[in-house]
């Protein structure tokens, strides 16, 4: 199924110019811009550092928290900030007309899947997973229960991508 909105995405040409749009127009923040930002057009700060936002008149974008990824992983993972705009970008576009939206549902894990996808085909798969490993780590650390199933969803794309010799 996640397959499906993959190619459905890259063969329709209306969405995959909304979707360079939405790219282009994710904002890359310092923290107090990202913030303010989140706190205004979600209504609470992300722990994790991208969001991506739909507001009511239609309006809708991306925030990225460049400290976030700069400095708060144990390293720089600034390298992996566009794989993390394309995984908004998509689960906005998947998201799209939907009154509800599971935060981890179908759309979500197609968003993950082509983000890593990207970064395979930008030949840095083993670097976005290593990101990966820094936050889900931090979140298992912080409570989330999801944690650990949602990283092993990455190792599992990773692996059909590049399969073990």
């Amino acid at each position: 199924n996640t397959v499906n909105m993959a190619d459905e995405i890259k063969t329709d040409p209306a969405k995959e110019e909304h979707l360079i749009k939405l790219r282009r127009q994710a904002m890359v923040l310092h923290t107090p811009e990202f913030a303010q930002l989140s706190r205004q057009y979600l209504g609470l700060i992300p722990l994790a550092g991208a969001a991506a936002f739909r507001l009511n008149d239609g309006r809708e974008g991306i925030l990225i928290n460049y400290d976030y990824y700069q400095k708060n992983l144990g390293q720089d993972f600034s390298d992996c900030i566009d794989f993390e705009i394309e995984h908004e970008a998509n689960e906005l576009l998947l998201t799209e007309g939907k009154e509800t939206v599971d935060a981890f549902g179908p759309d979500h894990y197609a968003a993950s899947r082509l983000a890593t996808i990207f970064a395979h085909k930008q030949g840095k798969l083993e670097r976005y997973l290593e990101l990966k490993r820094a936050q889900f780590k931090m979140f298992d650390a912080a409570g989330d229960v999801r944690a650990m199933d949602e990283l092993d969803f990455y190792k599992k794309v990773a692996q059909e991508l590049e399969p073990p010799e």
